[in-house]
């Protein structure tokens, strides 16, 4: 990847995290399978925040991974 795009919003109720790059994308079989500790380790972590991940990724466009994390009083 040459392009890297990262956000970071925050509203009364939510902090939502947004990285994208245009790299060579990952594999939907890499993503999904559970020998990929990085990905597991973001699922488990927003999960233990009551948060959620999202993760999109097309072979040779790049891939999108939205974390969402709900703010707690």
């Amino acid at each position: 990847a040459h392009k890297l795009i990262i956000h970071l919003h925050k509203t009364k109720c939510m902090i939502t995290m947004s990285i994208e790059d245009n790299g060579k994308g990952i594999p939907k079989e890499k993503m999904q399978s559970h020998k990929s500790l990085g990905l597991l380790g973001i699922h488990e972590r927003a999960k233990q925040c009551g948060g959620k991940v999202i993760i999109s990724s097309k072979q040779d466009e790049g891939t999108s991974i939205k974390v969402q994390i709900p703010i707690t009083k």
